[in-house]
């Protein structure tokens, strides 16, 4: 029986030499699993021999390539060397450009990579067209369960293009789309899609611009989708009609387990009714609702409210 060495992870300091680090990224290591060089200034020469690397390594399972100064080049480098790998499956690129090319060659990577389940491209300066770009890739994919988008500013469009995925994809699990510049129309695309997708867990669209048009379409989702465990909402443009969609919604829903609205403008009445509607639902765990528009008076009231529900395990 062959003997494999054991498996190993490698943080590389930012203090660390250059010379250090071409050493570790032109090295044929067969025992390194987990390499992490997040925050390391590495540039353009140096994604080539992390190329390299990971080429001739095969035991790879977690890249951290995160914030570093390699730019779209050094994107397109990675992403080409991680097409035919077989045991990568976490990939961490954020605050990468991934404009232009740089997202066709993420777009192929997840096209033909057969091992890759977590994609984290966070703050990646992507737009409208790199996402509808990157979305047309996952229609065709069936290992990726979690996609990390936030912080990049792929809009109503690139939303509409996520949504067109969910649709029919049925291995995402996790979509993250916190800070995206999502509006109403956005919100309402994705909403519409879920209310058939059947593998979608969690779901991220705090920090975008979703009002009542958008939250009111999400609560009429969750009358109908039964999948769905962790919704995220906060910091939005919700107000009394949205907020009062959404609580029907809660109500008519028993799977949502986490659910976050504080930062909108939701006030004492509509915060009554999600209650009400957590409640009836008698799964959710977390519920956050807080925002100025409550007074301490009010807060006061609402926590005496879900006092009597002891599954509720965080509320403010």
């Amino acid at each position: 029986m062959i003997r494999r060495p054991p498996r190993s992870t490698h943080c590389i300091s930012s203090a660390a030499s250059d010379v250090y680090k071409r050493q570790i990224c032109t090295s044929v290591n067969q025992v390194l699993t987990h390499l992490f060089l997040a925050t390391n200034n590495v540039e353009v020469e140096g994604a080539h021999n992390m190329s390299k690397a990971i080429k001739s390594n095969t035991i790879f399972e977690l890249l951290d390539l995160s914030d570093n100064l390699f730019g779209n080049e050094g994107v397109k480098a990675v992403c080409e060397a991680i097409e035919n790998s077989k045991t990568i499956k976490t990939l961490h690129l954020n605050s990468s450009q991934i404009l232009g090319e740089a997202a066709n060659c993420v777009a192929r990577m997840i096209k033909t990579n057969k091992s890759l389940t977590v994609l984290n491209l966070t703050s990646g300066s992507i737009t409208k067209e790199e996402a509808k770009t990157i979305a047309k890739s996952l229609m065709t994919n069936s290992m990726l369960t979690s996609l990390h988008l936030s912080n990049n500013t792929i809009e109503d469009e690139g939303a509409i293009a996520f949504s067109e995925v969910l649709k029919s994809n049925k291995a995402l699990t996790e979509l993250l789309l916190a800070s995206c510049s999502i509006g109403d129309e956005g919100a309402k695309a994705i909403a519409k899609a879920l209310h058939t997708n059947a593998s979608l867990s969690t779901l991220d669209l705090a920090y975008n611009a979703i009002k009542d048009a958008g939250a009111a379409a999400i609560g009429e989702m969750l009358k109908a989708n039964a999948v769905l465990r962790v919704l995220r909402l906060n910091k939005n443009g919700v107000e009394k009609e949205g907020a009062l969609g959404i609580a029907e919604g809660v109500k008519g829903n028993g799977r949502l387990e986490e659910l976050y609205l504080e930062f909108n403008k939701i006030g004492g009445e509509e915060a009554v009714a999600i209650i009400e509607g957590a409640k009836v639902n008698r799964k959710i765990k977390a519920l956050t609702l807080f925002s100025a528009m409550l007074s301490e008076e009010e807060k006061m009231k609402l926590r005496k409210i879900v006092s009597g529900m002891p599954e509720l395990k965080t509320f403010y």
